[in-house]
């Protein structure tokens, strides 16, 4: 994301920040349509005109002819205008997504069934309020989180409060967040997995989820320790992705303590537990406990995982104790990137994470077996990439699917600096060859500008589930614009 930056200078502080009261107000609303849309609009228009009335506009031509005196000048004045300063960024991200019949299954699982107009447009500020304290608030503006959550088929245009938080931040001893923050630990525990192909959103695809709580990481020479207590958020979305299977309700809370250290050749070391309950009825508990080594070698690591999940007397099942294991050994320099390992992941682990992220089939529970993943730079004009996956169930009294195969090939080919094509190919295979999916993807993409980029590709989906055939097209084209 590219970020605009406004210092204030001389500005009326106390003007400017009823107009941040005003808008925060407006926010606890919740506005939904209408006049009350336009409103805050017409708020986020204030602030940024409010910054660009005062803003410092320096040309680097008359900075190169100054005098060091002059310069030296300039830094302290600018020093000690960053004692109270302001930021305000963002992007719109508009995607058009049209398929060519009713009811055909996209790469997400969705159906889709006809024309879709999504809008997303981010609105980031950020205010040092003190030394060492800030306040950052991300508002969500349009219908798309509606559309990734996929429990209506009617997508209202909303305004959603998405990130509201306070951060103290000392680069010695560490950091404390406070408030809807962003919040994730690693792939296997507390990662947001990316929902949606089709559309390109930062915000979404970070790995962050939005929480409600309290996050608190210290520094003690090389220990960082990093604890938590956090809840859902409660600001008029409902994040699918946190719901748990196996505890049969939305998450109530979750707190815990992570513990890592490094020694030697960057050797890394972690030791993890984490509690976390349901929303339901009954009472469902889990607790996730431990940890991951990882040993880099010159242009090679090593990276091992292990957690477990273990459950409380009313969610016992026959999934109780289960564990997730992934080791993989990976290769890294300039042109190439490339990673493999096994993992086993048992019938029941179900901590929200992102451990498989890659292909139509993700975070797959009851497997284990092998995958593969690279990206190759052949030269400055020409990438090739790709992914492979084969799996085996676990638990086979557990499950009835003899294996999962998962393969993609795509070429990308740059036409300019700014412009580029690619070409991909899926497939997805699943119960033996019963279920197959083939997904053929043509796309292209022009950067107008660092702030501007278009994206437009064409995809042709055969799904076969049991002998029942699903096939069309599906076209996409989306426009991102930063500010």
């Amino acid at each position: 994301m590219i970020k605009t930056v406004t210092k204030i200078k001389k500005i009326n502080l106390k003007k400017l920040n009823s107009k941040i009261n005003l808008c925060f107000n407006f926010m606890k609303k919740r506005c939904k349509k209408g006049m009350k849309i336009i409103k805050i609009l017409f708020v986020m228009v204030i602030l940024l005109i409010s910054a660009g009335i005062f803003a410092d506009n320096i040309n680097s031509e008359d900075l190169k002819n100054n005098s060091n005196k002059e310069l030296n000048a300039l830094e302290s004045t600018e020093a000690e205008e960053d004692e109270h300063w302001f930021k305000f960024s963002g992007v719109s991200n508009t995607t058009l997504l049209s398929a060519s019949k009713k009811n055909l299954v996209d790469m997400d699982g969705k159906k889709v069934d006809k024309n879709y107009f999504l809008e997303d447009i981010e609105f980031n500020m950020e205010a040092k309020i003190a030394e060492n304290f800030k306040a950052y608030t991300t508002i969500s503006l349009g219908n798309y989180m509606d559309f990734i959550d996929g429990e209506s088929d009617s997508y209202n245009l909303k305004v959603i409060p998405y990130y509201l938080y306070l951060n103290y931040e000392d680069e010695k001893y560490g950091k404390l967040n406070a408030g809807i923050i962003p919040f994730q630990i690693n792939p296997y525990v507390m990662e947001r997995a990316d929902d949606d192909t089709y559309s390109e959103n930062d915000r979404m695809e970070d790995g962050n989820y939005a929480m409600n709580g309290v996050d608190c990481e210290i520094k003690i020479k090389n220990i960082e320790l990093k604890t938590w207590f956090l809840t859902m958020a409660k600001y008029g979305w409902h994040d699918s992705t946190l719901f748990d299977r196996y505890l049969f309700g939305d998450m109530k809370y979750n707190f815990g303590a992570q513990v890592k250290t490094s020694f030697g050749n960057d050797i890394s070391v972690s030791a993890l537990y984490m509690a976390i309950a349901n929303n339901g009825d009954e009472d469902y508990k889990a607790g996730i406990f431990g940890g991951n080594v990882n040993v880099p070698f010159e242009n090679f690591y090593l990276d091992f995982n292990y957690y477990t999940q273990n459950l409380n007397t009313n969610a016992k099942t026959l999934y109780d104790n289960s564990y997730n294991m992934d080791i993989k050994v990976g290769y890294s320099d300039d042109n190439l990137d490339i990673f493999g390992g096994y993992r086993t992941v048992q019938a029941g682990y179900d901590a929200p994470g992102s451990w498989d992220p890659s292909g139509v089939g993700a975070n797959f529970t009851n497997v284990k077996g092998w995958y593969g993943e690279f990206n190759y730079s052949i030269s400055d004009l020409f990438d090739v990439y790709g992914f492979y996956k084969n799996y085996s169930p676990d638990n086979k009294d557990y499950e009835n699917f003899d294996n999962v195969k998962n393969i993609m090939i795509g070429l990308n080919y740059n036409i300019t600096e700014t412009q580029s094509v690619w070409a991909e190919y899926e497939k997805f295979n699943v119960l033996s060859g019963d279920e197959v999916s083939n997904y053929y993807t043509l796309g292209w993409r022009n950067d107008f500008s660092e702030s501007l980029n278009f994206r437009l590709f064409y995809q042709y989906i055969d799904n076969n589930f049991d002998g029942d055939r699903n096939k069309g097209s599906l076209f996409n084209a989306q426009l991102r614009f930063s500010f």
